[in-house]
């Protein structure tokens, strides 16, 4: 009997999945976000999928097309314009986070028509961000990705979200140190 119990513990734990992927790691699992700072997130584990840019691919707006460890959120439009930030802003400067980000924001499905992507802030700030209007009800797909190259291997790792109306900030323009 004793022998039968450990071979099914061995038999069962040999053929578990060992899988760390994110729970969105797929847009079947996105995770909802909502206004201010969301998060902590990851992209360690994520995967890449070549179904992840079906929408559109962002060309004038990414140094690239591709995708190396995409995650995926989902937001309700309100009938308000927001702006979407990736940052490290959530979590203690110990943490690893991913030091480049890319954004793409599909309209009504992961799959359905791109509305806009982003790839740098700024050439000295590596996150990316987003401004658009939503309608209300319709439910944006946010995809979420690292962005490598020589200088910057590091693709995988932990980041923040912020999302913002546009209008509520001083000037129309929300600017560092102003949030809603």
């Amino acid at each position: 009997l004793l022998a039968l119990i450990l071979y099914t513990i061995v038999f069962t734990g040999l053929f578990q999945s060992s899988s760390a992927q994110p729970i969105n790691d797929e847009s079947t699992g996105a995770v909802s976000i909502d206004y201010g700072q969301n998060g902590p997130f990851t992209t360690v584990d994520a995967t890449s999928n070549p179904n992840d840019l079906n929408g559109g691919i962002c060309v004038s707006d990414w140094n690239e097309p591709d995708i190396q460890s995409s995650v995926w959120f989902t937001f309700e439009g309100d009938g308000n314009e927001i702006i979407i930030t990736t940052n490290n802003d959530c979590f203690p400067s110990n943490v690893a986070d991913i030091t480049r980000t890319q954004i793409a924001v599909f309209e009504d499905a992961a799959d359905g028509f791109n509305i806009v992507c982003n790839d740098d802030i700024s050439t000295s700030n590596f996150y990316s961000t987003v401004q658009f209007a939503t309608t209300t009800g319709t439910i944006y797909y946010i995809l979420i990705d690292g962005w490598e190259n020589a200088d910057n291997p590091v693709i995988e790792g932990a980041f923040c979200i912020e999302l913002i109306e546009a209008t509520t900030c001083n000037n129309g323009i929300c600017e560092t140190g102003e949030d809603f």
